[in-house]
């Protein structure tokens, strides 16, 4: 599957897969997401490996390791955008995050691992 297609196809389930997570959402509402999620893999010829894989995990042993999943700010005023597409758009609000923002440790970290990346 080419890169372009294999992006929308993982935005497609994400998309879908939020709702179904969504505190909001009904068992069947839920229920009902993750059997549309089965189908469009199944529908673009995506067994469980595969899916595994376009989702950015990889099994190691017996527990699952993301690899290459972007990071998404999850508030603020850049919310739902991914830390490339922030970088992009201001990059100094990056290193502010870093600098000041101390309650959220994981997110600090994946930041600044994000931009040790950018520095090479």
């Amino acid at each position: 599957m080419e890169t372009r297609n294999t992006t929308e196809l993982a935005q497609k389930i994400e998309k879908i897969a939020r709702l179904a997570f969504d505190r909001g959402a009904t068992n069947g509402e839920a229920a009902t997401a993750a059997t549309m999620i089965v189908q469009i893999a199944r529908k673009n010829g995506i067994d469980y490996d595969g899916f595994i894989n376009l989702l950015g995990f990889t099994a190691r042993g017996s527990r699952m390791c993301m690899t290459n999943v972007p990071v998404v700010m999850p508030f603020g005023k850049y919310r739902g955008r991914t830390l490339d597409e922030i970088y992009l758009i201001d990059s100094d609000y990056l290193q502010w995050f870093v600098e000041t923002v101390t309650k959220y440790k994981q997110l600090r970290g994946q930041i600044i691992a994000f931009l040790k990346t950018k520095q090479n």
